[in-house]
């Protein structure tokens, strides 16, 4: 069972700290020529933990994935909570991924076979579990990924509903004018497969 027994978030934002130091200068040599070097040198300062994977495991307390997550089964700690403390405290900028579909969640599973005519996961589970990363951690970037395993979970737009948490996070979240998001939101499928992305940033 997946314990974290070694997991020792100070050093880890040690490590991140240390890394960044030794690759800033070459970042900025080689970027000067193409882009304002303050923009990458922001960018080397930002860590990206994984906060929930495919199969809806949470590396911090989730009323909505109530017993599966890292303070009810498992290490019995907020993993994420513990590594934002230590990662901000070595000054450094704290950015969650965060998948957004769960292989084997009910609601999730029955939405697919719905061919999304229903939306209860994104409404009942993934809302709510994004507002409260929010609410709860603050952080400087939002990663969503894992847009879907039926063709009809591609589309952000109308399935994932993207733009209602986009503003919210831009207009009423503690974040909005600090947090970064990804562009990875799919709009739709292109006959030849090809995603179409909705750009957030």
């Amino acid at each position: 069972m997946f314990k974290a027994e070694l997991f020792d978030p100070d050093q880890w934002a040690k490590i991140f700290q240390e890394s960044g130091a030794k690759c800033r200068e070459l970042i900025k040599l080689l970027a000067s020529s193409i882009i304002n070097s303050r923009y990458i040198e922001k960018f080397l300062l930002d860590v990206v933990y994984t906060a929930k994977f495919h199969d809806g495991y949470c590396l911090y307390p989730s009323p909505q994935h109530w017993n599966w997550n890292s303070v009810d089964v498992g290490p019995h700690r907020d993993l994420v909570g513990d590594l934002t403390t230590s990662v901000r405290a070595a000054g450094l900028r704290m950015g969650y991924y965060h998948s957004l579909r769960e292989w084997y969640h009910p609601l999730y599973v029955a939405d697919q076979k719905n061919n999304c005519s229903t939306t209860d996961f994104v409404d009942e589970i993934i809302q709510p579990t994004m507002k409260d990363i929010v609410m709860k951690y603050k952080p400087d970037i939002i990663w969503s990924d894992g847009s879907g395993d039926a063709p009809c979970t591609h589309d952000s737009v109308k399935y994932w509903k993207a733009p209602d948490f986009i503003s919210w996070l831009y207009n009423h979240s503690p974040v909005n004018s600090t947090v970064l998001v990804n562009s990875r939101y799919r709009i739709a499928m292109s006959p030849s497969t090809e995603c179409v992305w909705l750009s957030v940033c």
